[in-house]
């Protein structure tokens, strides 16, 4: 949602849809700008199924609409596939073997929490630690840097 209204505010005559199965809500500034991205982009709560290439020139883009329980098809001129973050597949045994328990998505701990019990001079940091907006990116990163300065000139 963030890149759509990124588009539209460079691209003033883009309209844009967007699909998607279910809504992750992260960030504190999450549910505003969801309703105000929903003034201006079309949400369709569906899985695209196929995408094929019209005579035009054009992306026709079939999915099947909950609502109306039927396949429907809609008309773009460019089409973006993206996947929601995940965790890496190096998470769990890395939480195994330093004991720390991983979130219900299967992210690390973010450090200093009750769940990152690791060794001094281990760190978590940023998307590794699950979903978060580049302000809380920045602010998680920099966090870290900070814990690592203290263990590096307290040691």
């Amino acid at each position: 949602m963030r890149i759509a209204r990124l588009i539209q505010s460079r691209q003033k005559e883009a309209q844009i849809t967007f699909f998607y199965i279910d809504m992750q809500t992260f960030g504190k500034d999450f549910q505003p700008f969801y309703l105000n991205a929903r003034k201006n982009i079309a949400m369709i709560r569906a899985i695209p199924g196929d995408i094929l290439r019209t005579e035009t020139d054009e992306l026709e883009v079939i999915y099947f609409d909950p609502e109306t329980r039927a396949s429907r098809e809609s008309v773009f001129d460019i089409v973006v596939l993206a996947i929601g973050l995940l965790p890496s597949g190096d998470s769990e045994p890395m939480a195994r073997i330093l004991g720390w328990t991983l979130d219900e998505s299967g992210f690390l701990p973010p450090h200093g929490s009750e769940r990152h019990p690791a060794p001094a001079g281990i760190y978590t940091a940023g998307a590794a630690t699950g979903p978060m907006t580049i302000a809380e990116s920045v602010s998680s990163a920099e966090k870290t840097v900070y814990d690592l300065v203290q263990y590096l000139t307290a040691s």
